[in-house]
């Protein structure tokens, strides 16, 4: 593992820049204030950032952001990739659209990143409130890897009436978020952004971003898990080398609520004991959900410079056996970690030091270079697309049109499905496909899942039932349907997989995304198996917000280091070409054909292709020995 180094920082909150928001936070202030812009959804506080409320608040924060801390990054004269973790995305601008949809690229932060820095790939990360954490731990791989010589990692939500609408179900009452307190009332959604810039190395570096674990409790969609979150922190520690009694900070998570502070209470004292002094700052700024992690992590890096522990504002009783910060306390911590968690129990951990004097260390990678595709699974329910290979017609394909519906996948699936939107369950059709029912659980198997539209339906019936009926009609299952990375957690509750759990919604290139993350995930050491899947609905909200014909569909390949019958290669050499023409299941399209390629056995290398958002043409490659 290669440490690296974080060299700029950026925040937008509800006390404005980083600098502000760290003071506020050291001084013990609470940014909360009343809900601002959105109509009765028994919500009655949140902690605004300025220029809340307006179509594309989000995507403006993360500009700001992002323009901040690229200065001296020049995309002609370096490798820069951005990764942006975010878990509601644009939803906000969906909901106060009044005629026309927004442009359904302008959902996914491509565009307006693309802005700042022109002609730069940009990975959008849907996952919930530890999305800053995952583009965080993606970043670092990609460095490590050498794949780029800089990484921008951003992230940016702003509060949406779906979202609020669930919180208002299962937390009434809340004023002000107060982590591990015994009056805790719940969550209080904050928003903003957030962005910093990694290197391998700097002349002057704010800290070492030494490593991030990640984990999935595979457990329950909102419910966390002991045991879930502390693999992520052992993973934390072992691919930083570092001891547990090395950390002398925490920087909790901290939401305020009555099963997520407990559990994170059992994990910490689990895996580091009663030694580290802990902290939260999500009573200062609420919870920022997609952009939490990343900012828990700047404030961290500010504390460790500035040789003091902020208070867990709000903290008035504790409630858990941590030595829990309660005034600002002069320290010197070297080493921090820093938890994030989010529905579905996808868990980030992130640890970081004082930058030392002979820079950040190195452990030699294992990982292997050669991924083999072990199995495959389609699952189309519309009419088969024909399939050419080099212009010619391929044999048909099992699961390649006439699949069973969304709506009838119990006949598929079985039981359990009561709540689980459309995509999630086409989703499941194909992974059932490729691997057949649930067997054993598995830490170490990853997902990584490509869809962009999967919860649009949720989101809209969610809001035209608070605007037509009541909050109180909107139904308490709807929480994780209002967060995109339902669709992955999903089907590692379902199947037990432990292992890293990501969803991409990067538009076009979401499929390409998803297929460099799994591999990513593979040479990083980070999984032994990665279950990847695409999936789309094609129900009226998502083909209106897609602007055109979406089919329904997905599809699965399961991905093995060093195995399989069939290797996955990326970018493929000159090969035989694939193509689904006049077919268009947007985020799940090449992954779709992925399964195909590799379901159809060709001799030699089967090439499948697309473009991007930003016009780049990508490619990944199913090859097969003669």
């Amino acid at each position: 593992m290669v440490a690296v180094v974080l060299c700029a920082d950026s925040v937008r909150s509800c006390f404005g820049d980083a600098e502000a928001t760290f003071d506020a936070w050291v001084a013990g202030r609470c940014g909360v204030g009343p809900l601002r812009g959105v109509g009765a959804v028994n919500v009655g506080h949140a902690y605004h950032a300025p220029g809340t409320g307006v179509p594309f608040a989000a995507s403006a924060w993360l500009a700001e952001c992002v323009r901040e801390v690229a200065v001296g990054v020049d995309p002609a004269r370096e490798r820069v990739r951005v990764v942006v973790g975010t878990g509601l995305r644009e939803t906000r601008t969906v909901e106060l659209a009044t005629g026309e949809p927004p442009a359904v690229e302008r959902l996914h932060f491509g565009a307006v990143v693309r802005e700042v820095l022109p002609g730069v790939r940009v990975t959008t990360v849907v996952n919930a409130c530890s999305a800053g954490g995952h583009a965080l731990a993606l970043g670092q791989d990609l460095l490590e890897a050498g794949e780029a010589d800089v990484v921008v990692v951003a992230a940016t939500d702003s509060v949406s009436e779906s979202m609020l609408a669930c919180v208002g179900r299962a937390a009434p009452g809340a004023e002000v978020l107060r982590p591990f307190d015994a009056e805790r009332a719940g969550v209080v959604l904050g928003e903003g952004a957030v962005a910093v810039v990694l290197r391998r190395s700097s002349p002057a570096p704010l800290a070492e971003v030494v490593a991030t674990g990640l984990s999935c409790d595979a457990h329950h969609p909102t419910a966390p898990h002991p045991e879930g979150i502390a693999r992520a922190m052992r993973d934390a520690l072992t691919r930083a080398g570092v001891r547990a009694d090395e950390v002398d900070l925490v920087v909790a998570h901290g939401s305020g609520t009555a099963l997520n502070d407990p559990a994170e209470a059992e994990a910490i004292r689990a895996v580091l004991g009663d030694g580290p002094v802990v902290t939260a700052c999500k009573g200062a700024v609420g919870h920022t959900s997609g952009g939490a992690a990343l900012v828990a992590v700047v404030l961290a890096a500010r504390a460790l410079r500035a040789g003091v522990v902020p208070p867990v504002v709000g903290l008035r009783t504790p409630a858990v056996p941590l030595r829990l910060v309660t005034a600002p306390t002069p320290a010197t911590p070297r080493v921090a970690q820093v938890d994030a968690f989010g529905f579905g129990g996808v868990n980030a951990v992130t640890v970081l030091r004082l930058p030392s004097a002979n820079g950040p260390s190195t452990t030699p990678s294992t990982a292997t270079d050669h991924v083999g595709i072990t199995a495959w699974g389609v699952h189309v329910p519309g009419p088969a697309p024909r399939v050419l290979l080099d212009g010619v017609e391929a044999e048909a394909v099992a699961g390649l049109g006439g699949a069973c519906p969304a709506a009838r996948a119990k006949e598929v699936l079985g039981r359990g499905l009561l709540g689980v939107e459309p995509a999630t369950r086409l989703a499941l059709c194909a992974v059932r496909a490729a691997l057949g029912p649930p067997g054993a659980p598995d830490p170490r198997t990853a997902v990584v899942v490509s869809a962009n539209l999967g919860t649009a339906e949720a989101v809209d019936r969610i809001v035209r039932t608070v605007r037509d009926e009541s909050w109180r009609h909107v139904s308490p299952m709807d929480a994780p349907n209002a967060s995109s990375n339902v669709i992955a957690t999903t089907i590692a509750i379902r199947y037990g997989f432990g292992g890293p759990n990501l969803l991409l919604c990067s538009g076009a290139g979401s499929a390409w995304d998803a297929v460099d993350v799994a591999l990513g995930l593979v040479r990083a050491g980070r999984a032994d198996r990665v279950v990847l899947v695409g999936a789309e609905p094609d129900d009226p909200v998502a083909t209106r917000l897609h602007g055109g014909a979406l089919v329904a569909g997905a599809a699965c390949v399961v991905l093995t280091p060093g195995g399989g019958s069939a290797s996955l290669v990326v970018p493929p050499p000159d090969a035989t070409s694939l193509e689904l023409p006049d077919w268009d299941a947007y985020g799940a399209t090449g992954i779709v054909a992925l399964a195909v390629a590799a379901a159809l056995e060709v001799p030699g290398t089967v090439a499948v292709s697309g473009v991007d958002d930003d016009g780049r043409l990508r490619a990944a490659g199913v090859c097969r020995a003669g």
